[in-house]
């Protein structure tokens, strides 16, 4: 109900005479997926630039959107209602996914405040940024839910690999994690940037402070690298194939401003401050458990591309930060908050909805206004 309600509002709002395109939020982005799906359904597989007239080859492949492009050939139907079948897919499969994540961490009592928290609460403000914030890609954009769902699928898969080592339940996660993993670094690649710099932290740790023989630590440190791999393959070639056309590479290089580490604070709210208790909880016991090791530093990894990384669009790069941190957040809500606080212990539920359902909220409103009084997100007339 949540990914469909502000289509169904813009539908709703429509005047009588007039079509409504099924867009919302960022139209840019929008266009931007939906130039490749175009030639999709035209029968391409190779994508160019649709948006210059400068000459160039096609040169890149965008398995999320061939798909919109194909399934509106196959069922007659137009690209924007194609987009919005996808999304719908993409949100039950998303939640299937994060479900999957947190299901060897969380009991079945937190798993509810893990998925109210990561689906539907934000923090005290709301950036603009479907990457950071779940609720908006939830409610808007197809492609972001399909990037923090299969980045659940892959990181659900490692954090089995790494606690089990070798064995027939990890070699059906390594079938997982291989398969997510090539079509996220195919359809977003930028979720890979905080996965990549959470394992090799994860590395570290496993190298400095786990109780194990140093052939043990090499081999569970090999196995999951190896089967993370052509995640990082598949993006790499995405990268060469845009990066290497000198029209896609202008695109791709246009800079954008990355908010403050204080504003994504502010962004994350509660969460953010529940998570870094639980990892400070990990941190302090001895062996640190290895799965939690794995969410401590995907999240702090994400953090670090960010502002490491040398990119014109760091920003992009937080995408899937909110998995882990909301899965360390569900645990330390039930596990550090609510032994401690009678109050608050008698309406759990109710508290949260105070602390993180405003923005959200206040999303949704603006986003509502929008189709009125904006412009660039307004009611798009056709014949």
């Amino acid at each position: 109900m949540w990914s469909w309600s502000l289509y169904a509002v813009g539908w709703w709002l429509t005047p009588q005479g007039h079509r409504y395109f099924w867009v919302a939020f960022d139209v840019s982005d929008y266009n931007a997926h939906l130039r490749w799906a175009r030639q999709a359904w035209e029968g391409k597989t190779r994508f160019a630039n649709l948006f210059t007239t400068e000459r160039h080859p096609p040169c890149t492949f965008n398995l999320h959107d061939w798909l919109i492009g194909k399934v509106a050939r196959w069922l007659g139907i137009s690209l924007h209602l194609s987009l919005r079948l996808l999304h719908t897919v993409g949100v039950v499969v998303f939640v299937l996914a994060a479900w999957w994540l947190a299901a060897p961490l969380l009991t079945a009592a937190q798993q509810p405040t893990y998925l109210l928290m990561l689906c539907f609460l934000g923090g005290f403000i709301w950036l603009a940024m479907p990457e950071a914030n779940t609720f908006i890609a939830l409610a808007t954009m197809s492609w972001f839910v399909w990037g923090k769902a299969l980045a659940a699928l892959l990181m659900g898969s490692l954090l089995r690999i790494g606690a089990q080592g070798a064995g027939r339940r990890a070699g059906k996660a390594a079938v997982i994690a291989i398969g997510a993993g090539t079509v996220l670094g195919n359809i977003h690649p930028y979720a890979l940037a905080p996965i990549g710099y959470g394992l090799m932290l994860w590395s570290l740790g496993i190298a400095v402070g786990m109780k194990q023989e140093v052939s043990q630590r090499f081999k569970q440190v090999s196995i999951v690298w190896l089967v993370a791999l052509p995640a990082f393959l598949s993006a790499a070639l995405q990268a060469l194939a845009i990066l290497g056309e000198p029209v896609y590479r202008a695109e791709f290089q246009f800079p954008l401003e990355t908010p403050s580490l204080w504003l994504f604070a502010l962004n994350y709210g509660v969460t953010l401050f529940l998570a870094m208790g639980a990892a400070l909880h990990f941190c302090r016991q001895s062996p640190v458990p290895r799965m939690s090791l794995l969410l401590v530093t995907w999240l702090i990894g994400a953090f670090l591309a960010v502002y490491l990384t040398p990119t014109a669009q760091p920003r992009k790069l937080i995408e899937g930060a909110h998995l882990p941190m909301c899965v360390l957040a569900a645990w330390a809500w039930h596990e550090l908050v609510l032994p401690r606080t009678v109050v608050i212990r008698r309406q759990p539920v109710l508290a949260l909805l105070l602390l993180g359902g405003v923005a959200p909220l206040t999303f949704w409103v603006t986003q509502v206004r929008n189709f009125l009084h904006n412009d660039a997100i307004a009611l798009h007339y056709g014949g």
